[in-house]
């Protein structure tokens, strides 16, 4: 997991199991700290053998477009 100030980004997460144990983490924080996170505004972004899947990733969305991330942005587009 990587955080700076309000952003957070979970990587290599690998399945449903791994990003459900992220979000157990990220709301046991909550709970104590009262920060909640956004899912409206969360998205996940497969890579490798996921490259490109549509179908979703535990009921969060899969971008159209570039995601920006810390500044910068992670895209399958090479050009």
């Amino acid at each position: 997991m990587l955080q700076y100030a309000d952003d957070t980004t979970g990587t290599v997460l690998k399945d449903d199991c791994s990003l459900k144990s992220l979000l157990d983490v990220i709301n046991s924080f909550e709970r104590i700290s009262g920060l909640k996170i956004n899912i409206s505004k969360s998205e996940c972004m497969g890579i490798g053998v996921s490259c490109g899947h549509k179908g979703g990733f535990c009921g969060r969305k899969w971008p159209e477009r570039p995601i920006k991330c810390l500044g910068v942005y992670l895209t399958y587009d090479y050009d």
